[in-house]
């Protein structure tokens, strides 16, 4: 997210990313992909993604909603599984703790 060489609009960039991903009446693919480029600039960490995960993918959404989620995590590419290790072992880890 290197938008600028301008530390302070980046950082504001990121705060505001930050507030769009902690609401909770934000369309999910919007509020996926903030996770995503907030994970990816270091904001927060792979425990902290999973949990957002988690909670974006329990029971009590909606499928719709949880597809608007993982698609906006993914950026709409799946095939990025297949060359990010950390990204495939947090969502393998998240299928992994479903109970069947």
């Amino acid at each position: 997210i290197h938008i600028r060489d301008d530390a302070e609009a980046r950082n504001a960039w990121l705060a505001t990313l930050r507030r769009i991903a902690d609401r909770d009446d934000v369309h999910g693919a919007i509020v996926g992909r903030t996770v995503r480029l907030l994970c990816d600039a270091g904001r927060i960490d792979a425990t902290e993604s999973a949990r957002r995960l988690a909670a974006a993918l329990s029971i009590g959404s909606t499928a719709a909603a949880k597809a608007e989620w993982i698609d906006g995590f993914l950026g709409g590419r799946g095939l990025l599984l297949v060359h990010d290790r950390a990204l495939l072992r947090l969502v393998d880890d998240w299928l992994g703790s479903l109970d069947d």
